[in-house]
């Protein structure tokens, strides 16, 4: 994973002239396939969004490995938005890609995921998933 996302990220930047710097952890166990897939998905759409939206110079991703957890970080040092009333428009609107595709998508894997933004000081989404189907498992037990 940690070399696709960095190879990826190269070529986004190539592509957008955003630069983008990869900060990765060493992986302490197993991640199962469809959460690797699941984590380039939410990386792609992030920068997306950052491309289309935020007029930042350089963004940084940041993944970070538990034994049942894995944090993506992503920071763009763009123009910001208000959060709360983005995501009521978007929900409203029953827009289902963009901020709330990636919410969903988090969702659907029981993970967690923050959106820290302000007006001209850039924006963060923190996202918390499981290595793994059988850690939700686990703790659904």
């Amino acid at each position: 994973l940690n070399e696709t996302v960095e190879a990826y990220a190269m070529e986004f930047s190539k592509e957008s002239g955003i630069k983008v710097q990869v900060k990765t952890s060493r992986v302490v166990s197993e991640i199962e396939p469809i959460i690797k897939v699941a984590v380039f998905r939410l990386i792609q759409e992030l920068l997306n969004n950052i491309k289309k939206h935020s007029k930042c110079a350089s963004t940084v991703i940041q993944l970070e490995y538990g034994t049942k957890y894995l944090r993506l970080t992503v920071v763009d040092d763009g123009i910001g938005f208000n959060v709360e009333n983005t995501l009521a428009t978007l929900k409203k609107k029953k827009i289902s890609y963009g901020l709330l595709g990636i919410h969903e998508r988090v969702k659907q894997f029981n993970g967690d995921i923050t959106f820290s933004s302000h007006i001209d000081q850039g924006t963060t989404v923190m996202i918390k998933l499981p290595v793994s189907r059988e850690v939700v498992q686990d703790e659904r037990e």
